[in-house]
């Protein structure tokens, strides 16, 4: 006990001399107080907590936030120093986490990695064209939409097209089905422009 009394009235003495400008005897009371504060911080701060940094690094910036406020500080009784030094490595650890949350963990993206999704832009596009082609549909005749739905969207063959529309044979069912289409693929071109 009495050791720690004489390096506790050692300090301060160093201390005393450090703020009447002995910038030697400042980096003396940082190398013990940094001493025993890296033993004391051992094995106290999460591994969460850490993120890149050492227990050391978090210790010696916690060090470096008393160091800045030490004209400040008042240290009447033994072991304010190392009070102050341990509340701040404490307040380092808890400020870690809040420090992960304003900068996310970053992360390398593989260059080759394409997203296949239509872009903005595309689907925008997309979207106009589906407007365009059912305006131009819905001025088409009914027997030339019912050829385009039989024959596009049902599949039917030309024979089937013919039998549903009426037309006399498979060839007259084609023939409509392509008139149809290209009069939609102009209409819809046409509005376009």
């Amino acid at each position: 006990m009495r050791v720690l009394e004489d390096s506790q009235s050692s300090t301060r003495a160093l201390i005393k001399r450090g703020r009447a400008g002995d910038r030697v005897a400042w980096e003396r009371v940082f190398k013990r107080v940094l001493g025993r504060m890296r033993v004391w911080a051992h094995g106290r701060v999460p591994r969460s907590a850490l993120g890149a940094a050492e227990t050391h690094d978090v210790v010696q910036d916690a060090a470096l936030r008393v160091w800045n406020r030490m004209e400040k500080l008042d240290f009447r009784r033994s072991g304010d120093l190392d009070a102050y030094v341990r509340q701040a490595v404490i307040n380092r650890i808890r400020d870690q986490p809040r420090r992960g949350r304003v900068r996310p963990e970053t992360v390398s993206l593989d260059p080759d990695l394409v997203d296949k999704a239509p872009s903005p832009l595309d689907q925008a596009i997309d979207a106009e064209a589906i407007v365009r082609y059912q305006r131009a549909f819905a001025r088409l005749d009914v027997s030339d939409r019912e050829a385009i739905i039989a024959r596009l969207e049902m599949g039917y063959s030309f024979e089937q097209v013919a039998e549903l529309t009426g037309k006399k044979s498979a060839a007259a069912a084609r023939m409509a089905v392509n008139r149809a289409v290209e009069q939609l693929r102009r209409a819809v071109a046409g509005q376009a422009e």
